[in-house]
Order: structure tokens, then C-alpha cells, then sequence
């Protein structure tokens, strides 16, 4: 072994070097957030490997044998560890991440074996510790205790290992309510939440048969159904191995004779440009890499690049000036007029009251919400809720509410193109029907040209400010963040988009830069540690309830009021575009008659006017209602608020139930309902994503 300790030691020792420094400094980071940034926050840099695999009992007996595997997987973690730290260093890296050190984290149980020993290798090399354990710890370790175990002092080494891991890198446990008569399911929650919080999955099996629900199997199926890349290493062979990316690459493992690649002798090639270490590294940079598209033009960046640099250069504006949108939705949707607010608050302060934190005073604006199906009154958050917020809320703040400076600029772009496209035809026309020469008639010309530059202008820095694009891709972030608040608590996972056949064309969100900046918080924020009781669950079912419907109506008040705004929008944008061509009809009708009763005057150029200016006006709120796509938008919000309404109820059942339970709300209960949620969200963004993806920048 002395060729691989020597690649290992002098490949890899600037990794190691790196993360050194910083591993503590992350564990108070992502804690640290302040309302005062000047730009949109970035993620620190994080990989997390996740380990599954046999006991002893399937291990190779062969000392020699169980020292490759040994060395085997150190290699992947130091492998790892390279790429994620090499990573770092490059210029692209400093534009997309915080200049915090980065961190990588090892994702087991410490089942005895397979994972015992890669934890172990991983704790050498520096790396965090993320433990799900199926039962609490107390119960948990009774697994470790003759005649369950296979090593010896398995339980003090259960310990040593915990020990071990939060006196160095860090240590986070994740203590799951599983029960005894349901010992399979309980492995199998706690081998979901190893998938969850993992970006690469380690698998040592021997090929042999499945073990059930929550084995090594059933594991890496899992696994693939969410895309997460899974390396096998054989158990008794460890030389063999294979990156799994579909079911069909597993289904060739499990056959009784399967294709086994003669590989070379590991010891003899375990340096940086051997096809595993290849493989590894790969397979991390594609994770903490920006997704990879074709060049726009020669020399020129991938467009990902640009976008994800455009929105972390950001800045907050002083002023918001495109406030035509606000006053055209409060007059039209809800028939009322406030004067514009030009001053921008800071983002945070903004979303204080929907994100609160225990960080201000009991009567202050950051209490937490009411919870409405409980009906508890307010109060302040819990430690949970402010956990998860506090790590959570600057990356919100910034893309909710820049995204909302670009919808109302776009907006009031478009309204602005319509309605002064109107006004141009009135002006053109007005020096006819008043009679106007000399200076007015001048006047209104050049009125009119001013007008038409101002509308080419409009367009142009629209167009150059790409306000549509950022729009979208702004909301888009922030909705993504909204839905990692719900699984976080429960134990982590990943909003998964689902690519309907007939939005294919549209392309998949998992391939754009926001859902890569999505994973990269989820992967520096990682999850809470919990001991999963039945109060700990009632929090987090609290904390889904504020998000459904809390005191200021959460997404179900949102959606009402979408649906109510856009509905009185389209109706009365198209009642009043019908109206004004009745009239234009009307007047051609009483200009028509004039004519054929020969009584001509001063009256005939002011119908000429009402003929021509009505129907521009009439068009332009048609052009409005289509751009603004207000009908259809008021359908799908009708839609989801009658999901969250019936989101809110089912919440309400649980606690009910609950109630009346004498072990209390478990999170098997919770889970599938939140899962719901969460994709429901996730469906309804890439919808939305499909309607307004093809509108025009701003013009007609």
C-alpha cells in the first residue's frame, strides 16, 4: 500500500490543507447572514457523500481483500475532496460561491461495516458527519449491543465515532421516530434521508439479493428514481466498480451473470488520472459546476454563466420608478388607488413578517405568524422555525424581491408600449378634429414623436436590460427557496421538477442556473439537529401550516388574491375594450349618416377621431389582457388556492388526529403530506414557467 498512501498524501494534502482551516468557522456561517448586503448572498461551496453498504457479515474475510476496499474508499473521499477544493480556487468559483472555506460531509448511519469504515477514513480526511439514525439514539444503539452485533464493542465504537466527528469537523444528528415493529421502514426513512442530503451515493454490494425495504438494494433504487449518481464498488471485489446512473445500469448488476470489467490492480493505479479517480471527480464537478450549455457566440460565455453572474452583481436600487403596474393592478383588480412607494427597503426587512427569526424584540414586526388552523395566537417562532429561516432568508429576500422589481418594470413596460401606442394615434389625429395650425399642430407632432422614441427607447432597454428574462428567472429562484423551507425540517430532499411530454421543448429546470443555486444552498445549509418527537413534528407540521395558510395567508391568501386581481382584470379589460368598439361602431354609424343627409360640420372631424383613437385604445387593452395572460392566470390560481384550502384542512386532520393518538403525530404521517406540498409548488412553477416563457419582452 506504500505506492497509495504515497499518491494520497502528496495529490491530495492541499485538500486537506484547505478545508482544515475552516470546517468550524461553516458551522456558525450559514448563521451569520446580515440584512445589510449590498448584493445578492451567495452559497458556500459543499459536496456531500453519502455511504450504503454491507455489514461484516458480506464484507471480504481476507484482510488483504478488506484493505483495498479500505483504501478503495478513501480514495473517493480524498478524490472528492481534491475536486471540490480545486474547485474553489478557480476564478468562476469566487463569482458563484462565498468566499467562506468549503466544506464537504460524510452522510451515514454508522451501520457497523461498510460504513463504519468509510466514515472513519472520512473523519481523517476532515470531512463533517451528517448521522440520520432511524430511532433515537437511545434505541439505535441497542442495535450495536450481543447478539444484534457483529464487531466487538460495537456500541463504544458507535460512540467513538460520534465523538470523534464532533470534536473535529462537525457533527450533525438527525434521530428519526422510528419504531421497533417497524424495523424495516424505520431503515428505510433513515436510508432516504442519507439519499436526501447526499450528492454522490456510495454503494458497496456484493451483487447478491435484495434485503428488503430500507436495504442496500432497495437504497440505490431509490437513488436513481431521484437522479442522485450512485458509485458501486463490488464488496468482495473493490477493484470492480461502476457510476450507476438509470435502473437499467442496476439491472445489470443483478443479473446472475453479470459483465465484471477486469480492472487493473488498484494499488498500482491509485493516483488522480486513474479512470476512478476520473469518474469521481467528474461527477463532482458536474454537481457544484453550473449546468453546461452551448456558447451563445464565438469567445463569448454560456448563457448560464452570464445569468447566474448577472444576478449575483445585482445591486438594490434607491428608487423604484416602474410603479405603472401597482397602480394599474390596485385600480383595475381591486378598484382603489394608492400612491406609489418610490423608497426600496431593504429585501430582508421586507420578508421579515413571512421569514422570522428569534433575533428581535417580542413586540417587534418579526413575530411569527398566526397560525390559522390551530388558532394559538401570535407568537414568536420556534427554534426550528428560526433555524431554518435564518440560513434561508437573505436568499430569498434577494430573488423574491428582485424578481419583483423586474415583473413591475416589465409590466409597466408593456402598459406603458399599449397605451402610449393610443395616445400616439389620438395625437396624430387631434390637430384634424380641433382644427389646429401652426404652433399646436406642431406641437402635437412633435408630442407624437416623442412618444414613439420614448416607446422604441422602452423597448430597447427592456430588451438590453433582459426585464422579462430576469423576471422570471428571479421568481423562479424564489420559489425554489420557498420549497426547501418545507423539506429541510423533515429531513432534507430536493424539489424534483417533473417534465410533462408536451413541455419538454420548454427544457427541464434541473438544467438552468437556478435550480443549480437551489441545490447549492440546500448542500452548504444542510439539516437541523433534531430528535424527531411528536413536538418536533408538530413544529414542523406548524411551520408547513404558516407556509399553506398562516396569519397573513401564506400561499393560500396569495393565490385568492392572484385570482381575484387577475379575474377582475380580464373582465374588465375586455368589457371595456367591447365597449369602446361598440362605440367606435356607433360613431361611424352617425358619421355614415350624416354623410348620406348631406349635414357635414365641425362634428364629422371629431368622429373621424373617435373612429380611429377608440379602436387603438380598444386594441390596447386587448394587447394588455393577452400579455398579461390575466384569464388564465386567474384559472390556475383558482386551482392552487383550492389545493392549499384543501392543504390547510388536511393539516388540520393530522393535528386532530393526532391529538386523540397516545404516541403522538409521527413523521411518517407528516411526510407525505409536506412531499405533497412541496411538489404541488414545484408543479405549479414550471407551469407557470411554460405561460410566460414566450411572451414578448415588452412590446405589442
Amino acid at each position: 500500500m506504500n505506492g497509495l498512501d504515497y499518491s494520497l498524501n502528496c495529490g491530495r494534502a492541499k485538500a486537506v490543507a484547505q478545508f482544515g482551516i475552516g470546517v468550524v468557522v461553516h458551522k456558525m456561517s450559514i448563521f451569520t447572514q446580515t440584512s445589510n448586503l449590498q448584493s445578492p448572498p451567495r452559497a458556500s461551496l459543499a459536496f456531500r457523500v453519502g455511504i450504503i453498504g454491507h455489514r461484516p457479515d458480506r464484507l471480504p474475510k481476507e484482510a488483504e481483500t478488506l484493505s483495498v476496499l479500505r483504501a478503495i474508499l478513501r480514495s473517493i473521499l480524498a478524490d472528492v475532496k481534491a475536486e471540490v477544493s480545486d474547485y474553489a480556487g478557480s476564478p468562476i468559483a469566487a463569482t458563484l460561491y462565498s468566499d467562506r472555506p468549503p466544506v464537504v460531509r460524510i452522510v451515514s448511519p454508522l451501520a457497523e461495516g461498510t460504513d463504519r469504515i468509510c466514515v472513519e477514513e472520512a473523519l481523517e480526511l476532515g470531512y463533517q458527519l451528517v448521522c440520520p439514525m432511524p430511532f433515537s439514539q437511545d434505541e439505535f444503539e441497542k442495535d450495536f449491543d450481543p447478539p444484534h452485533a457483529l464487531e466487538a464493542n460495537s456500541r463504544q465504537h458507535f460512540q467513538g465515532l460520534l465523538k470523534r466527528a464532533k470534536e473535529g469537523a462537525g457533527l450533525t444528528k438527525f434521530e428519526l421516530d422510528g419504531k421497533r415493529a417497524a424495523f424495516s421502514e424505520a431503515y428505510g426513512a433513515a436510508g432516504r434521508v442519507v439519499l436526501n442530503q447526499s450528492d454522490l451515493l456510495i454503494a458497496v454490494w456484493d451483487g447478491g439479493k435484495a434485503a428488503g425495504i430500507g436495504g442496500t438494494v432497495d437504497t440505490i433504487q431509490q437513488a436513481l428514481l431521484f437522479n442522485l449518481p450512485v458509485l458501486w464498488i463490488d464488496a468482495l471485489a473493490p477493484n470492480d466498480w461502476q457510476l450507476l446512473n438509470t435502473a437499467d445500469d442496476l439491472k445489470g448488476l443483478e443479473a446472475d451473470e453479470r459483465y465484471r470489467p477486469r480492472r487493473p490492480d488498484f494499488t498500482a493505479h491509485g493516483d488522480a488520472a486513474s479512470p476512478l479517480s476520473a469518474t469521481v471527480r467528474r461527477v463532482v464537478h458536474e454537481e457544484i459546476a453550473l449546468p453546461q450549455d452551448a456558447p451563445r457566440k464565438k469567445n463569448r460565455a454560456p448563457a448560464t454563466q452570464t445569468q447566474a453572474a448577472n444576478y449575483f452583481q445585482e445591486r438594490k436600487p434607491w428608487l423604484k420608478f416602474a410603479f405603472m403596474w401597482k397602480l394599474f393592478r390596485d385600480a383595475v383588480g381591486a378598484a382603489r388607488f394608492q400612491l406609489p412607494r418610490l423608497y426600496v427597503r431593504p429585501f430582508e426587512d421586507q420578508v421579515r413578517d413571512e421569514w422570522p427569526t428569534l433575533d428581535t424584540n417580542d413586540d417587534g414586526p418579526n413575530l411569527a405568524a398566526t397560525d390559522v388552523a390551530s388558532g394559538n395566537g401570535q407568537r414568536r417562532p420556534s427554534e426550528l422555525e428560526d433555524w431554518v429561516n435564518r440560513p434561508l432568508r437573505p436568499h430569498y429576500a434577494w430573488a423574491d424581491k428582485l424578481g419583483e422589481l423586474y415583473a413591475d418594470a416589465y409590466r409597466s413596460a408593456y402598459l406603458l408600449t399599449y397605451l402610449l401606442s393610443a395616445t400616439a394615434v389620438f395625437l396624430a389625429l387631434l390637430p384634424m378634429a380641433a382644427g389646429w395650425e401652426g404652433g399646436l399642430q406642431i406641437a402635437c407632432v412633435a408630442a407624437e414623436c416623442v412618444i414613439l422614441i420614448g416607446i422604441l427607447l422602452l423597448l430597447l432597454f427592456g430588451w438590453r436590460r433582459h426585464w422579462h428574462e430576469r423576471w422570471m428567472e428571479y421568481r423562479l429562484l424564489a420559489e425554489l427557496i420557498r420549497q426547501l423551507r418545507i423539506l429541510i425540517p423533515l429531513g432534507g430532499g430536493r424539489p424534483f421538477t417533473r417534465v410533462s411530454a408536451h413541455r419538454v421543448s420548454y427544457g427541464s429546470l434541473t438544467q438552468t442556473w437556478m435550480y443549480w443555486h437551489m441545490r447549492a444552498i440546500a448542500r452548504h445549509t444542510g439539516i437541523p439537529e433534531a430528535k424527531v418527537t411528536p413536538q418536533y413534528v408538530h413544529d414542523c407540521l406548524d411551520y408547513v401550516a404558516k407556509i399553506v395558510a398562516g396569519i397573513s395567508g401564506g400561499q393560500l391568501k396569495f393565490h385568492i388574491n392572484t385570482e381575484k386581481y387577475s379575474h377582475n382584470i380580464a373582465h374588465r379589460l375586455h368589457k371595456t375594450a367591447t365597449v369602446l368598439f361598440g362605440l367606435t361602431i356607433a360613431g361611424i354609424l352617425v358619421h355614415l349618416g350624416f354623410e348620406l343627409l348631406g349635414m357635414h360640420g365641425r362634428i364629422d372631424p371629431w368622429l373621424v377621431l373617435i373612429s380611429a383613437t377608440f379602436p387603438a385604445l380598444g386594441a390596447a387593452l386587448a394587447g394588455i389582457n393577452n400579455q398579461g395572460e390575466f384569464a388564465r392566470v386567474a384559472k390556475r390560481a383558482g386551482a392552487m388556492a383550492d389545493s392549499f384550502q384543501q392543504f390547510s384542512v388536511q393539516i388540520a386532520e393530522l393535528r386532530q388526529g393526532s391529538t386523540r393518538s397516545q404516541s403522538g403525530l409521527t413523521l411518517s404521517e407528516a411526510l407525505p403530506l409536506a412531499g405533497k406540498i412541496a411538489e404541488v409548488m414545484v408543479d405549479e412553477v414550471s407551469d407557470w414557467r411554460v405561460v410566460f416563457i414566450d411572451r414578448p419582452p415588452t412590446a405589442a
